[in-house]
């Protein structure tokens, strides 16, 4: 696998957070097969620092999107409305995503900025 894509998510604070990432090969049509793959992601307030949200293939993460089928490269995250009303905002953190193969062997695929824009209805 190449080095890790870089995406910037934006976070609604007291919404539920919900995206689908479809990973693709270098020729940017044939899915990543996850099949045996873990896949775990953390927020952070800043590189090194204070952990705001943790997410795995057992909490908040799917590998194989709503679909249920690793090879289709799809792993959806979701972080509910009750987390992201705690998240201090406005702010911008720091996130990443990394798969883990059954061998062990971990590659970061994507990571970024995680921006959380204040509620304003509570």
């Amino acid at each position: 696998m190449s080095s890790a894509g870089l995406h910037n998510f934006i976070c609604d604070q007291g919404a539920t957070f919900l995206k689908t990432i479809t990973f693709f090969a270098s020729d940017g049509t044939t899915a990543i097969d996850l099949t045996g793959y873990a896949c775990r992601m953390k927020i952070k307030e800043e590189y090194g620092g204070t952990v705001i949200k943790s997410l795995t293939n057992s909490s908040g993460m799917t590998i194989g999107g709503g679909a249920g089928n690793p090879t289709n490269g799809e792993i959806d995250i979701t972080i509910s409305a009750t987390d992201t009303t705690n998240f201090s905002a406005p702010q911008t953190a720091v996130y990443d995503i990394e798969i883990i193969s059954s061998g062990g062997i971990v590659h970061r695929i994507l990571q970024g900025k995680f921006i959380v824009n204040p509620e304003v209805t509570d």
